[in-house]
This record gives structure tokens, C-alpha cells and sequence, in this order.
């Protein structure tokens, strides 16, 4: 919990403060599958006032080799940054990629990546049928790289890159 203990400048009861919210990576796929997408990424100013505030840190999505799992949301309040998304797996159940703050990639058999959220990163990369291993899952900066080359054993599609920005600086603090 985020507590404000005190009122704003200037006898004001609200104050702002600058956020940076990161949610939990999203797992890679197995077995020629692709990777995690990043999580979600969101920065703004928010009013607050003198209360508690609920923080929570979402973790990155597990790996089992059936079934990767997105990764968890983050979140100062009611604002949220969401996990990022799985990479498909190409094990025994074959799952999709999976959609998130920035989505996994494609695999050797569900060759689409999926989609990111909107200003908090960006969509998974795509797999040429057949192509292995998989492709990059998304990150803030960009989508993750395609894999075309075909093959049993290869280079995978490079994961999108992440950004960085803002201050997160409040009277003096660091």
C-alpha cells in the first residue's frame, strides 16, 4: 500500500504524482514455440489525496511445458498495466500465443502472434508455417520480429524492444 499522509501544496487537499506501472513478462512457449511477450508499460500523473493507495506487482507468467502462462497486471489503484502475453507452445496441447500488454509470438504450429494493448506495447511476431524455432514475442518499443527461415533448428525472432521515459521524481525524491 502506497499511503499519503499529507495534503498538497499550498493547503490543498489533492496533490499529483508521477507513475510508472510495469506488469509481469508473459512466459515463452516450448518446443520450437515463441517468446513472451513484455509487460504492459504505462506512465501519467494522477491526483491523489491523503489516503491509502493499493500497489501491486504483478509477476511474470509461469512456465509448464503444456501450458505457458500470460504474465500478471500491475496496478497503483484502479490503474492497471496488463501482463504480457504468452508465446504459442508447440508441446503436447499446442497453444496459441496469447494477447497482453505486449503479445507472444508465433510458433512452429500457431504461427500468428497475438495482439499487445494499445499505448502499453505491441503486438507478437509471426512464424512462416513450418518455422522453428518460433517467433519474438512484442515489447513496448516494437513488435516482436517475424520468423521466416524454415528448418528444425535455428535463430529465433528477436523480441520487440523496450522503451523508456518520464521522471519519477515527487519533492526531491528519486
Amino acid at each position: 500500500t502506497f499511503t499519503v499522509n499529507t495534503a498538497g501544496a499550498g493547503g490543498s487537499e489533492y496533490t499529483d504524482i508521477d507513475y510508472i506501472i510495469i506488469a509481469g513478462g508473459g512466459a515463452g512457449g516450448g518446443v520450437a514455440g515463441g517468446g513472451g511477450g513484455a509487460g504492459g508499460y504505462r506512465t501519467g500523473t494522477m491526483t491523489v489525496s491523503a489516503q491509502g493507495y493499493s500497489i501491486t506487482v504483478g509477476a511474470g507468467g509461469a512456465q509448464a511445458i503444456n501450458d505457458p502462462n500470460n504474465g500478471n497486471n500491475s496496478s497503483i489503484g484502479s490503474t492497471s498495466a496488463i501482463g504480457g502475453g504468452r508465446g504459442a507452445d508447440q508441446y503436447s496441447t499446442r497453444t496459441a500465443a496469447g494477447s497482453g500488454g505486449s503479445g507472444g509470438g508465433g510458433g512452429r504450429q500457431y504461427t500468428s502472434g497475438a495482439s499487445g494493448t494499445s499505448g502499453q506495447g505491441n503486438d507478437g511476431g509471426d512464424t512462416t508455417s513450418g518455422a522453428s524455432p518460433g517467433a519474438g514475442g512484442g515489447g513496448k518499443g516494437e513488435a516482436g520480429h517475424d520468423k521466416t527461415a524454415g528448418g528444425s533448428y535455428g535463430h529465433p525472432g528477436a523480441g520487440g524492444d523496450g522503451s523508456s521515459t518520464g521522471n519519477a521524481n515527487y519533492n526531491g525524491a528519486t
